[in-house]
């Protein structure tokens, strides 16, 4: 499947498409089980799948408005008091959040403008996660507008700055709306991870290497609330870089070793070309764990790892 999104990449690039929305046009497409001329995808009879990509000219989309995002499109079961990372990309609507049953926040942000597409959404996300005070939101929230209420808070269109504490990069062509149940964790005023929090000492920090491949590398960074992020980057080549961004806390697993298990890294493949300029040709929602051995390496297991045929896991050895 990731070679197929490759292909949709080139042909919305080639044609002037928006690459996210046509990539998350072909979930939604996915989610329907709607075959059209832009997409398809048939199972054989001997098991094997065919995928056809429309390459005659830019696809008109026209299902968008049918595409929100369900309980279905989410995998996910209600809150309880983990912290967890839930994200979702259909159609013109995405969506990223973060936190626990006490303490959610969930940003959504729909292609060019904010309509019931964006609501539906928020409903159905809010009925499927089930934060504290869902029900007060499902039964009184009606139409996208900015509200404050003793359960939540809604900001339509928040400020640059907040959105870029929760997701990378801002594209002009969406529009943003940001949910918080409950008070926000670590006393940051966005409701998400306080990026202001400081950097803290850790033996697990610093710089380490796949002994396996060599061609791994993985930078751990914690912070004074505890939570760590692991950013691991996989060269495929001199134009060509896989990376995985992955935040959580470490715990005991069953053995007692500590372990900083999660279900919703970001995965992504970025290429080059001569002048230096990246593009994102791949992303994906990544599951996985990252395990402290006993002789002090890290044991990593990923989705994306295994899917993309870099190895069976990694076993990273810090540097220095």
């Amino acid at each position: 499947m990731g070679l197929v999104l490759n292909v949709v990449d080139a042909v919305a690039l080639y044609y002037g498409m928006n690459t996210g929305l046509a990539v998350s046009y072909v979930n939604g497409l996915g989610m329907l089980g709607v075959n059209n001329d832009a997409f398809s995808e048939t199972e054989n009879a001997d098991g094997t799948i065919t995928f056809r990509i429309g390459a005659g000219g830019a696809w008109d989309m026209k299902e968008l408005d049918q595409m929100v995002i369900t309980e279905d499109t989410m995998y996910a079961d209600p809150l309880d008091e983990d912290y967890v990372n839930q994200t979702a990309a259909v159609g013109k609507i995405r969506m990223y959040s973060i936190g626990n049953v006490d303490s959610f926040a969930m940003l959504f942000y729909e292609y060019e403008d904010l309509d019931d597409v964006a609501y539906q959404s928020m409903v159905n996300a809010v009925k499927t996660l089930q934060p504290r005070g869902w029900e007060s939101f499902v039964q009184n929230y009606t139409a996208i507008e900015s509200v404050e209420t003793d359960e939540y808070t809604v900001t339509v269109d928040p400020d640059e700055d907040t959105i870029f504490q929760i997701v990378d990069e801002i594209d002009g062509l969406y529009r943003y709306v940001l949910v918080q149940f409950g008070e926000p964790q670590n006393n940051g005023d966005d409701g998400f991870y306080d990026y202001d929090a400081e950097i803290a000492d850790s033996m697990l920090s610093g710089m380490w290497q796949d002994e396996i491949s060599q061609r791994a590398n993985l930078d751990v960074v914690m912070y004074s609330d505890g939570r760590y992020e692991m950013t691991v980057t996989w060269g495929s080549g001199a134009f060509e870089t896989a990376v995985w961004e992955i935040r959580g806390f470490f715990s005991a697993d069953e053995n007692d070793n500590a372990a900083l298990s999660y279900e919703y890294g970001y995965y992504s493949v970025r290429t080059y070309d001569e002048d230096g300029n990246e593009t994102i040709t791949q992303e994906a929602t990544t599951q996985g764990s990252f395990t402290l051995q006993d002789d002090g390496k890290l044991r990593w297991l990923d989705s994306q790892v295994a899917e993309n045929g870099y190895s069976e896991g990694c076993l990273f050895v810090q540097e220095g």
